[in-house]
């Protein structure tokens, strides 16, 4: 008779280190929003609004409004992903709930229009739920650290011995 499918000695090689989730993610796509952010700032300030994509403000203000409609989306959405393994770790309720009640403000129809990608006052709403996802992350990370709940050396390990593992399970059957 065979045991669980979870148990065996993959169990104790793998579940290395913290079982809270891990934050290494969540990080890299808050670097990554940082990085496409500052380059939606920065060209949308720069090249002149006829050669852009449905806006029509220019120079700073331009960049800043189309950054602000940029955090509303796709970032809201990625914030809300980021926001459950921010959540499970702090345990934290209310900021949570208020964060995700912010962030879903786009899906209010007209609220990021890709006909018109001027910002309007309504896009500070889903951009202040970002902000505070952002804010839970960075207290979460301070609280914890960046933890995980595997080590890199066994994800390595696991990832070249994932193609082995059916060729295993097909011998045992036999």
């Amino acid at each position: 008779m065979r045991g669980n499918a979870g148990s065996g000695p993959r169990e104790s090689q793998f579940s290395q280190g913290s079982q809270d989730p891990g934050l290494a993610e969540a990080l890299v796509v808050w670097g990554l929003v940082a990085v496409v952010g500052l380059s939606v700032l920065l060209t949308y300030s720069l090249v002149d609004p006829d050669g852009l994509y449905n806006v029509s403000h220019d120079g700073l203000a331009g960049g800043a409004s189309r950054l602000l409609v940029f955090l509303n989306f796709p970032v809201a959405l990625m914030a809300i992903a980021v926001l459950a393994l921010v959540t499970d770790r702090l345990g934290t309720r209310w900021p949570s709930l208020v964060a995700l009640a912010l962030c879903l403000v786009i899906l209010v129809p007209g609220v990021v229009d890709q006909d018109d990608l001027d910002a309007q006052w309504i896009n500070i709403l889903p951009a202040l739920g970002v902000a505070i996802v952002l804010a839970l992350t960075i207290v979460a990370v301070r609280a914890g650290g960046v933890g995980g709940a595997g080590s890199p050396d066994g994800d390595r390990v696991r990832i070249v011995s994932r193609p082995i593992e059916p060729i295993r399970a097909v011998r045992q059957l036999v």
